[in-house]
């Protein structure tokens, strides 16, 4: 895994609704109004490239929580075709429970002013937390990196095959010579 920015790609131009996502850790703390940063491996089915985003979000809620353990990757289909920079600098709402051992995360990403959806789904494993409740609002940010994913997702493979001539006639795949 990549963890310095690198300049993007013309392949992470390319749309597709096909996505994958995976939180890879997060930290928050509150007490009455407070904060929380998640890391995420954002990974497009379709072109099998990844990169981390980020959401750092302020908001109200109480207790502690980490979460640091790689969830797996969630598959979900985003509302519009987008590629990696419809994900930068959206407006993001990310409710966040951790309950000893368990965590959830509930992320949600609009399309441009804010008011669209662009994606929204849940996240959560058992993980080693603390006790947290939080819910906030902030922005994403997307850090293009070499494109490879930190675990396995699955994938679409599109393959654009050129057509293929036919075998000639006299060619008998059933005939063998023994």
């Amino acid at each position: 895994m990549t963890t310095y920015k690198m300049p993007k790609q013309p392949i992470d131009d390319i749309k597709t609704k096909k996505w994958s996502i995976s939180l890879l850790s997060s930290v928050g703390g509150a007490k009455r109004y407070g904060g929380a940063v998640a890391i995420f491996d954002l990974f497009n089915r379709s072109t099998s490239r990844a990169h981390r985003m980020t959401i750092a979000a302020g908001g109200k809620g109480l207790g502690i929580g980490l979460s640091f353990r790689n969830t797996g990757y969630e598959e979900f289909e985003t509302e519009v075709p987008a590629s990696f920079p419809d994900f930068h600098g959206r407006r993001a709402k990310l409710d966040i429970k951790d309950r000893l051992g368990r965590s959830w995360r509930d992320l949600k990403i609009y399309r441009h002013g804010g008011t669209d959806t662009l994606m929204e789904l849940e996240i959560n494993n058992w993980n080693p937390t603390g006790w947290l409740g939080f819910k906030g609002h902030g922005i994403t940010e997307v850090y293009y990196s070499d494109g490879k994913p930190v675990g396995v997702p699955d994938y679409e493979l599109n393959l654009n095959l050129k057509s293929v001539e036919p075998l000639p006639d006299e060619y008998d795949t059933n005939r063998h010579k023994l």
